[in-house]
């Protein structure tokens, strides 16, 4: 489709346009100049001729008169609302302030994630604003709360934009409007039935949430019974989880019912529990550990208040690791032997036999890529040169895994996201938002229990920076 302006372009000898901003259903924005004012606005365009539906038009009148009688710092000012005749179109503009800044879901797709504090900030932000549309007379309700229409500004307030989609509660109470509109993933299951309810907006507001603290979509995420299990997804304090499973629920009567209400419950939910690692109940004391290290020819170690650096040495450089080698070496070596007899042997065959000896030549190599000889060999490589190295900080960590000197894998990750260090299958794992990452497999268990305790204890101080010696 033609774009209806291109910059440079001036509508109704005020609008400057300097670019566009977004295009959509319900039309087109862009960002223009005021020359009036020399003030940036936000100019959206729908055009009469375009429109597939008249709903389209409607919902376009619903929100500039909408716009026009609210007063809220963190909701665009209503500035113009006309339209301008052509020989073959009519468009139709709403002007208002320009809110300037990123939004939640461009700042997610630049690889931004909430932390559990930040998510609240948000949270009460937006609730202050349904706040707000919810108690006007007759009820203001958004219908479209998403992370795309949040916008972040450089002091950290969150402008609500788009009320495109945005109806008042008598006109749908009254006439049982049926109209389709809002984004899949943040709507209840009563939107998709044409009902909104100011619990509506909360649940979108909940699904937002979950976007900004796990970078996953609502609906990417499973569900039992239309309930999405946000747990596995989501790095928070259990009360404020239990209160964002409640914004979540798909029953309207079991939600939250108004923004008053969980504006009030979030204010009440205790301060976020320090991402701590968990260890295991079944140790040692911490003391023991502490007086018994493991051997330097197993881990070496390094640790200053702001960086802990282990080093997992490969297995030859410990006693314990010799049997395994020397059962790996006669198990590829009794093949080995057995081939190369079958070698000799074919080749006196063939001396003695002439071109009927190629044959049996030709098995005894088949039999010296046996199976067993392949399997000890590539043991026998990982057991004298695996190594693997953690170097961990106040911001980031790095988890490097070599094999003869060829780093063959390498992760990384933000301190702050650590959510627990536990020993898991005879390894020691770094729980990581849902990823395990697995290390120190060869290690023995008080050596791994070791481990575990030191980097809980560095990332407990690396989340308390005042507590730091």
């Amino acid at each position: 489709m033609k774009a209806l302006h291109q910059p440079g372009d001036v509508v109704s000898d005020r609008y400057q346009i300097v670019k566009e901003l977004g295009h959509g259903s319900s039309g087109t924005t862009y960002e223009a100049q005021d020359l009036t004012t020399h003030q940036p606005v936000a100019l959206k365009v729908v055009s009469l001729l375009a429109a597939t539906d008249w709903k389209v038009l409607e919902l376009f009148e619903r929100e500039a008169q909408v716009l026009a009688n609210l007063d809220h710092p963190q909701i665009p000012n209503y500035i113009d609302y006309f339209n301008v005749d052509s020989a073959s179109d009519r468009l139709f503009y709403l002007a208002q302030e320009l809110a300037v800044g990123l939004s939640l879901q461009a700042r997610v797709e630049q690889g931004w994630m909430a932390t559990e504090e930040e998510a609240k900030q948000i949270a009460a932000q937006v609730l202050e604003v349904l706040c707000y549309l919810h108690q006007r007379v007759p009820s203001v309700i958004h219908r479209d709360i998403k992370p795309a229409n949040l916008i972040s500004r450089r002091d950290g307030s969150i402008m609500v934009v788009d009320f495109g989609a945005v109806r008042h509660i008598y006109r749908n109470t009254l006439t049982m409007g049926m109209t389709f509109v809002g984004t899949a993933g943040y709507m209840p299951p009563e939107q998709f039935q044409g009902r909104v309810r100011p619990a509506s907006d909360l649940y979108s507001l909940g699904a937002t949430l979950v976007f900004i603290l796990s970078g996953r979509s609502p609906d990417r995420i499973p569900q039992a019974r239309m309930r999405l299990n946000v747990q596995p997804y989501v790095t928070v304090s259990p009360p404020f989880l239990r209160w964002l499973e409640h914004l979540l629920e798909p029953a309207l009567e079991d939600r939250i019912p108004t923004a008053a209400e969980a504006l009030e419950q979030l204010q009440q939910v205790d301060a976020p529990t320090p991402r701590v690692p968990v260890i295991p109940d079944d140790r040692p004391s911490l003391d023991a550990l502490e007086q018994r290290p493991p051997s330097a020819n197993s881990v070496q170690y390094e640790r200053s208040p702001h960086r802990l650096y282990l080093r997992i040495l490969p297995s030859r450089h410990r006693s314990g690791a010799w049997f395994s080698i020397l059962f790996w070496s006669v198990l590829g070596g009794l093949p080995f032997l057995g081939a190369l007899t079958s070698i000799v042997g074919a080749f006196l065959a063939m001396i003695f036999s002439g071109p009927a000896g190629i044959l049996p030549f030709f098995f005894s190599w088949l039999f010296l890529l046996n199976p067993f000889t392949l399997v000890s060999a590539a043991m026998l490589l990982i057991l004298c040169t695996h190594e693997t190295q953690l170097e961990i900080d106040q911001q980031t960590f790095h988890l490097q895994f070599s094999c003869a000197g060829y780093t063959y894998r390498h992760l990384m990750g933000e301190t702050r996201r650590l959510r627990g260090v536990v020993r898991r299958n005879a390894y020691c794992t770094l729980l990581y938002g849902v990823i395990p990452y697995s290390f120190g497999g060869w290690l023995n268990p008080r050596e791994q229990d070791w481990i575990i305790y030191q980097l809980a204890d560095f990332v407990q101080q690396a989340n308390h920076p005042d507590a730091m010696s």
